[in-house]
């Protein structure tokens, strides 16, 4: 571990300063332990990582802070739209909906609401929308956007509520996924006998 990484370092403003010409500025710019201010990152500003930084947790995340930064900002899925620090708001979300990389779907920080999910259904990663346990799981919300759901992703996620399927359910679920029902079979000139072997 380099040292401009440890975070057990007695940092200061006075002690970067000081030795402003050997840090490693990557690794300064990951670092959740330093003074973070706006005064901080303002001074440094053309030597911080802006990727690296976006992605930091331990800066001082406000609207204001956001703003003040917003065109140095990563705002990919490698950056603020992954970094679950962010103060997550529908404001938030709504004042830079053009920045955004819709990747955000599988930040479990937001404020998951099915209004929130409505508001911005033609925006959302779908399929990383169906892997994030955070969001407001019920029959309900699983039937509400019942055409959008990758519906293989939603089959392992396991915070999606519990319930005891009957043979019925399960058929549908197939024909649903397969296009067809398994007790179903149509003779073909490949299948005579119109034998079907489905792998679930």
């Amino acid at each position: 571990m380099s040292l401009s990484s440890n975070e057990a370092l007695p940092w200061s403003m006075e002690l970067i300063e000081r030795f402003k010409n050997k840090w490693d500025w990557g690794n300064l710019s990951d670092n959740a332990a330093l003074p973070w201010s706006m005064d901080f990152i303002e001074r440094h500003e053309d030597q911080w990582h802006w990727w690296r930084l976006s992605m930091n947790t331990g800066l001082p995340w406000s609207m204001d802070f956001i703003e003040r930064f917003e065109d140095k900002w990563e705002w990919g899925v490698w950056g603020l739209s992954d970094n679950e620090a962010l103060p997550w708001s529908v404001e938030l979300i709504e004042r830079y909906e053009d920045k955004w990389n819709w990747g955000l779907s599988g930040n479990e920080a937001l404020p998951w609401s099915i209004e929130l999910i409505e508001r911005f259904e033609n925006k959302w990663h779908w399929e990383r929308l169906s892997w994030n346990k955070a969001l407001p799981w019920s029959i309900e919300s699983i039937e509400r956007f019942e055409h959008k759901w990758d519906w293989g992703a939603l089959s392992s996620n396991a915070a999606l509520p519990k319930v005891k399927l009957r043979e019925e359910d399960v058929v549908e679920i197939m024909i649903y996924r397969h296009g067809s029902d398994p007790l179903i079979t149509q003779p073909s000139s490949e299948n005579p006998f119109g034998q079907q072997e489905w792998l679930f």
